[in-house]
């Protein structure tokens, strides 16, 4: 140390004196001193009273400190600290080996990220230096401090915590700390007895599994280890190696970087606040990438996660993994339970399209199941123990639409828009009530499924095409619509997880060159895709329907024979009925209902709309979404085509009753909904008419009441209790008596309307294109409750699940939450 504080003294510069302050520090650090405003008193008084062998400790932190930290920081914290740095450094029996820059940059600063200014660094002082007596080296150190210090501090590995970017004091008061807060501490620690240390992380795995965060520390080198996550045989291990490995320095969000406080031009990507760009980085992928643990080839790594309930805590289980076919060749392992980082996940590696058998053992419960795993590299299996919170019951239209913790289709459980759960936010903003927020690469407006703890939606990577292939493409269009065209198309599905944000699957489903046109306000991935027992069924339309194992992100199998011209995009919605995928298929060349094999992806059956239409090709399309309901003991898909609601047998296809609207319909896009034995539905375009219809399984339909006032084309209504709620398209919200389409209220709420609304909590939650979701008091009387915007625009509708609201809006998945994870 002795060495460092003489370098320190003679690279001093020269002092000059103005009145009675003895300035010491060069011009360029003035520049600093004028940016602080009125904070700059106090960083003079830190420079005049700082001992004159840690002066250029001092100016070094003042240099390169962010802006926000010039105009509050005071002389008393920074005096203190540039002492308490000296004196752990001063300690350390390795003091004279670290040199000086990396003494300013990895031992003085008082923070690494953006983490709270709160001092906390004689308190760890005091609590590392016992544990460290008689190391002798920065890595022996910091090795002990990771195995000892957490147990010491009773903090502990948890999504629980308030927030992901705490400081070491904040994470000692709550006891529980993510990988970032965890890394925070244990760097904190480590300076705090002079070892120097930095944290580093990447914002995404090139896996998509998401982002993680651990720590360096400096012996001669960097070397580096999971914060909370000591490995017996020393630094430069981890469960993450192969995943660094991987990192991709031709990606700045799948590059590795290191956190420092001198200014390098480079910021450290916070995962958990985009907008802030002043913590500086340095890029060291280079020196991660490469160093992958030998795989065999041919195989995947397929990772395995047990969690006790749908959607609920991790296990610590037995897993085993056996090979029927070679003689019973048998891997075992244990699960991860919540004590690990939510990326570490217990991996398996095994041959793609071989028949496995899973078996999960925990607490005398058993699981079995068959294992196949597809062909991407890398693949999560989720079991569930116990179906304990999810219902056993089985709604007539779709094979889960009754379990709860989960919202497997369009309009949440049951179809109807009516959450389950209570707990629900009133207020959010882009600072309140937000538990995360997800960009989403490539466009679309389908609505968000929930189910297993993962987060579902489509979405189109689009190529637009050039303006004389729209030119020429266009000499065939008969509309008159503000278009959209493409060169080609990619549609994909992704997943993110529900607790986290991490986005852990995307995955490529179907690749269209010179795809349909579609409406400027649609998208190429509009139809909201169904979940049920373990597959997603995505559908786009004319460009095809995909299926999903949810457990492992393999495709299934695809279908892209469903052929029509949509004119403006596709837009229905499928359902999952028993073992059949139902679509609507109406466009202006073609109108019939579709029902492929779930399992195959095979055509079960297909009917043509037997209504006679309006000429004008125009005319005929349709892009609502069905719905199945008992009637007379028996399953009915209400299915609303151009001009007529039709009723079909689900299993066979057959027509079982017609009603003509007596009005012109047709581009529709609600779904309908049933209230007091009644069937509530909008006629589409034109002249949009709300109506209510009874009916059993046989026989036209009897028109019970109407409704013409500002009846919706495309949010579909919402029954709740003795009123059905419907939003216009432009600003209007109106409820009317659901047994007699009596007017309640007619109220302008202002904005554009393309989500259909949800109930949840005794309220009604209406969300607009412009991104403000108005929320009122279910019932009869108008009362507004609240008005919540977020950034971009929102095309889908929110599903709620178990208190929390899942958003989509233009650019980004968000988690609206009382509960912040």
């Amino acid at each position: 140390m002795k060495t460092i504080l003489l370098c320190l003294v003679l690279s001093l510069s020269l002092t000059a004196t103005r009145g009675e302050t003895t300035v010491w520090w060069p011009a360029a650090t003035e520049s600093a001193l004028a940016a602080a405003g009125d904070n700059r008193s106090e960083l003079v008084r830190a420079l005049t009273g700082v001992p004159a062998d840690q002066r250029e400790s001092m100016q070094f932190l003042i240099d390169n400190m962010p802006a926000v930290d010039r105009t509050t920081l005071k002389a008393d914290f920074l005096l203190r600290h540039v002492a308490d740095a000296h004196q752990a450094m001063a300690r350390a029996p390795w003091a004279s080996l670290v040199p000086k820059d990396i003494f300013l940059n990895d031992v003085l600063p008082y923070a690494s990220l953006n983490e709270a200014r709160d001092g906390g660094r004689p308190r760890l002082r005091e609590l590392a230096a016992p544990l460290i007596d008689g190391c002798t080296t920065p890595a022996e150190a910091a090795h002990v401090l990771n195995q000892k210090l957490f147990g010491v501090v009773n903090v502990r590995y948890s999504t629980t915590r308030k927030k992901p970017d705490q400081s070491a004091l904040e994470s000692m008061a709550s006891g529980v700390a993510t990988c970032s807060g965890l890394s925070i501490l244990l760097v904190d620690a480590c300076r705090a007895v002079g070892i120097p240390a930095r944290v580093v992380g990447t914002p995404m795995w090139t896996n998509l599994r998401g982002n993680h965060t651990w720590i360096e520390v400096w012996d001669g080198g960097w070397h580096f280890a999971g914060a909370a996550e000591p490995d017996g045989a020393g630094l430069n291990r981890g469960w993450f190696v192969g995943d660094a490995a991987k990192a991709d320095d031709s990606q700045p969000r799948h590059r590795i970087y290191a956190s420092s406080f001198r200014k390098t031009g480079l910021s450290f990507p916070l995962v958990w606040d985009r907008r802030i760009d002043w913590v500086p980085a340095v890029n060291v992928t280079p020196r991660y990438t490469g160093a992958a643990p030998a795989e065999h080839a041919g195989t995947v790594r397929v990772l395995v996660r047990v969690l006790d309930r749908p959607g609920g805590r991790r296990l610590a289980a037995r897993v085993e993994v056996t090979d029927p076919a070679a003689a019973n060749r048998c891997w075992t392992g244990t699960s991860r339970d919540e004590s690990a980082d939510l990326n570490n996940i217990l991996p398996f590696l095994l041959q793609p399209g071989a028949a496995y058998v899973l078996r999960i053992e925990h607490a005398g419960q058993t699981r079995t199941r068959p294992l196949t795993p597809g062909t991407d590299p890398e693949q999560i299996v989720t079991v569930v123990l116990s179906e304990e919170g999810a219902s056993s019951e089985r709604e007539t239209e779709t094979k889960e639409t009754s379990q709860r913790g989960a919202s497997p289709q369009w309009r949440g459980p049951r179809g109807n828009g009516v959450a389950e759960g209570s707990g629900y936010p009133l207020t959010w903003s882009e600072t309140e009530n937000v538990a995360w927020k997800t960009p989403l690469p490539g466009r679309g407006w389908s609505s968000p499924v929930v189910a297993d703890g993962m987060v579902w939606v489509t979405t189109a990577r689009e190529v637009p095409a050039t303006p004389e292939q729209a030119a020429q493409r266009l000499k065939t269009n008969t509309g008159d619509q503000p278009l959209t065209l493409l060169a080609e198309v990619r549609l994909h599905a992704q997943a993110v997880d529900a607790a986290t944000g991490r986005l852990v699957h995307d995955i490529e489903l179907l690749v269209v060159p010179d795809p349909q046109w579609v409406h400027q306000q649609n998208s190429y991935a509009s139809p909201t895709p169904v979940l049920a027992d373990g597959r997603l069924y995505a559908h786009f339309g004319t460009f095809g329907t995909a299926c999903v194992d949810t457990a492992t992100g393999s495709v299934i199998w695809r279908n892209q024979e469903i052929r029509l011209m949509h004119e403006n995009g596709p837009g229905s919605t499928p359902v999952v009925w028993r073992d059949k995928v139902i679509f609507h298929a109406d466009g202006s060349d073609t109108q019939r209902v579709v029902a492929l094999e779930a399992a195959t992806g095979k055509l079960a059956w297909e009917t043509k709309r037997s209504g006679a239409l309006h000429e004008n090709p125009q005319l005929q399309k349709s892009y609502a979404t069905p719905v199945v309901l008992e009637r007379d003991g028996r399953p009915v898909l209400f299915s609303n085509g151009a001009d007529w609601i039709y009723g079909y047998d689900p299993a066979t296809g057959q027509e079982l009753w017609r009603r003509a609207y007596g009005e012109l319909g047709f581009s529709l896009s609600a779904r309908p909904v049933e209230t007091h034995g009644l069937v509530v539905f909008s006629t589409g375009f034109m002249k949009p008419v709300l109506q209510a219809v009874r009916c059993g399984a046989s026989g036209e339909p009897e028109l019970v009441w109407s409704v013409t006032k500002n009846a919706p084309t495309i949010p579909s209504p919402l029954a709740v209790g003795d009123e059905v709620f419907f939003l216009a398209d432009q600003s209007m919200a109106s409820c009317v008596d659901a047994r007699t389409g009596e007017e309640r209220y007619r109220e302008r709420l202002g904005g554009n309307f393309n989500a259909s609304p949800v109930a949840a909590d005794g309220r009604i939650y209406a969300t607009s294109r412009e991104g403000v979701t108005h929320v009122l008091a279910a019932g009869p009387e108008f009362r507004k409750l609240a008005e919540n915007r977020l950034d971009g625009q929102q095309w889908a509708t929110m599903a709620a699940v178990d208190g929390a609201f899942f958003i989509r809006t233009d650019s980004a998945l968000y988690k609206i939450s009382t509960s912040q994870p």
